[in-house]
């Protein structure tokens, strides 16, 4: 986005472009948001073109037409805990299974619910939860919730067996995942939210260096954006790279620190 507003700015030198009439005194060709763009211009066919060329070399620079199903990194990853990893959003399929699960539980211990009362007493009766056949005239959701025993096997599976709320049975839908030594690196982290994502994505792997977008197809110079001399990648932007050791060696010396010999980021963790 920081590169499409760049060239919308680039746009108002164009002698073909014209500003939208309440705007050009503050000089505004657009206004982003998280999740929007407000794009502002005379409404002719000159400007309108102007506004389409800046999204075409956008998106050819982008690679917004091939790099859109290539996640910096994976939905399942993103919704792990913060221990193993992850920014532990709401996986929601995953926690909709879950729920549905709790009211298997709920039926399984006779909970003292409306609900569960007229699931058992119409659909259960003296038949086991466990073992009975799924219901076909029942409807879709009472389906569900006695298919759902699987989904409850496969919790019961895991080490904790506590399987009471929903957010337990999320967590051992989730499973055993090994954990990370850089949570509180960018946990507990006061800087800023977007250096700390940034950090976040370097832990994993996922910057979108220059190597990694040449794999992905995109036409861009491989070399660092820094000193110019070598393939842009993790560990030459900013462990190998002149830019980065002198700004580390710095770093260290004002902290009175050893000065760091590795070339390797991994081992700085």
């Amino acid at each position: 986005m920081e590169y499409l507003s760049k060239s919308l700015h680039e746009l108002k030198k164009e002698p073909t472009f014209q500003h939208h009439p309440r705007c050009r005194k503050l000089d505004i060709t657009h206004i982003s948001f998280a999740d929007d763009l407000l794009l502002f211009a005379r409404g002719n066919l000159s400007s309108v073109t102007g506004l389409y060329k800046c999204f075409s070399q956008f998106s050819k620079a982008s690679g917004t037409n091939t790099i859109t199903r290539k996640a910096l990194v994976a939905w399942d990853k993103i919704c792990t805990p913060k221990s193993v990893g992850g920014l532990y959003l709401i996986n929601l399929p995953l926690w909709n299974k879950a729920a549905i699960a709790k009211t298997w539980w709920d039926l399984a211990h006779k909970q003292d619910k409306l609900w569960i009362r007229w699931i058992s007493a119409y659909y259960i009766q003296q038949q086991q939860l466990q073992h009975m056949p799924i219901p076909q005239q029942a409807s879709w959701m009472v389906r569900r919730i006695i298919g759902s025993r699987v989904t409850m096997l496969q919790a019961q599976n895991s080490s904790d067996h506590n399987t009471s709320s929903i957010r337990q049975i999320y967590l051992q839908l989730i499973g055993e995942l090994p954990r990370v030594s850089w949570k509180c690196l960018v946990f507990q982290n006061s800087a800023r939210p977007k250096a700390v994502f940034t950090m976040w994505l370097l832990l994993h792997g996922r910057l979108p260096t220059k190597d990694r977008l040449a794999n992905w197809g995109i036409n861009v110079t491989p070399h660092c954006v820094m000193c110019s001399g070598q393939v842009e990648t993790r560990e030459h932007l900013f462990v190998q790279c002149s830019y980065a050791t002198e700004l580390w060696n710095k770093v260290m010396k004002w902290i009175q620190r050893d000065q760091m010999i590795s070339s390797c980021w991994d081992l700085h963790l």
